[in-house]
């Protein structure tokens, strides 16, 4: 269960970072 939990947290933060870095490069192009 902890290993769930883990990979719940690590795909959260990924998703986090990629849209972060998403933003960043909108708003770099404005």
């Amino acid at each position: 269960m902890a290993t769930v939990w883990i990979t719940g947290a690590r795909f959260v933060l990924l998703s986090t970072l990629s849209a972060a870095l998403l933003l960043l490069v909108l708003y770099a192009q404005f």
